[in-house]
């Protein structure tokens, strides 16, 4: 694993969700330069970057560890069963993995039906673009260990989408080549990092 700086995990996060609608209030005060050409040495540039996520944001980054370390890391076939979607008590990763947040629940349909139809049609679209170079497939993924559970905290739809896919497609035992990998022994004790087990009301 090659270790990265969380300003680097930021630009690529808020790079990712720059398109969402929480952002149009933005857009007429900053420059898309900042946003697809982040020039990571510019500590004020990376203090926007970070602010401008924050925004929308706060929730998640708030509650990670501040020993956290990132790397880049690689997703195999073996990471699969260990890997967990963001837990949530409500809402479509809920209902995907009937409250497990584990991957292997949401790739194997069983409860889709039960799902909000928008988000299943959101993991199809994206299954249908994975070679479109415009799809970022460098997730963000937080762990207490390089061996321990795995939580994907950004990118959970396209995390469903290119595993199924790459279990149907391919016999690389490479699921994603390039992942963001926040490592803390403190995580355990973070909200949004999924602890094995089922999570309840």
């Amino acid at each position: 694993m090659k270790e990265k700086s969380f300003d680097e995990v930021v630009a690529n996060w808020l790079k990712d969700e720059w398109h969402y609608s929480n952002h149009d209030k933005y857009r007429e005060y900053v420059s898309e330069d900042l946003i697809l050409n982040p020039n990571l040495k510019n500590q004020k540039e990376n203090k926007k970057r970070f602010d401008l996520l924050m925004s929308y944001r706060s929730n998640i980054i708030s509650q990670l560890p501040t020993d956290t370390k990132w790397y880049l890391a690689k997703l195999t076939k073996e990471d699969i069963k260990r890997t967990f979607l963001i837990p949530m008590t409500k809402g479509w990763v809920a209902q995907i993995t009937n409250k497990t947040c584990c991957l292997i629940d949401a790739i194997n349909k069983t409860f889709w039906s039960a799902t909000n139809q928008i988000d299943i049609e959101r993991i199809e679209k994206i299954k249908t673009k994975l070679n479109d170079k415009n799809v970022n497939t460098r997730l963000i993924f937080i762990s207490s260990s390089k061996n321990s559970s795995f939580t994907c905290i950004e990118g959970n739809h396209r995390l469903i989408a290119i595993t199924a896919k790459a279990l149907e497609n391919y016999n690389s035992n490479i699921i994603l080549n390039e992942i963001y990998l926040g490592i803390s022994p403190k995580m355990e004790s973070c909200g949004v990092f999924c602890k094995n087990k089922k999570i309840t009301d």
